[in-house]
């Protein structure tokens, strides 16, 4: 489970052995706000890798130019 400023953003399920891109929910843009935020993580261990590296990006898709 991922948090940011207390709210429920994303969550999975199981382990991976590589980087993966999990989108946020619909509450994500309005928890984030200007300044300093507080990302928090929720894990729990039952099998599988013993790492964790969380982190936020901003993909954007544009269109190419005509």
């Amino acid at each position: 489970e991922v948090y940011l400023n207390g709210v429920k953003i994303a969550e999975t399920h199981g382990y991976t052995v590589n980087y993966v891109v999990v989108p946020t929910n619909a509450l994500a843009k309005g928890a984030l706000k200007a300044g300093k935020n507080l990302l928090a993580v929720h894990t729990h261990q039952t099998g599988g890798g013993q790492y964790i590296d969380v982190g936020l990006v901003d993909i954007r898709f544009e269109s190419p130019a005509p």
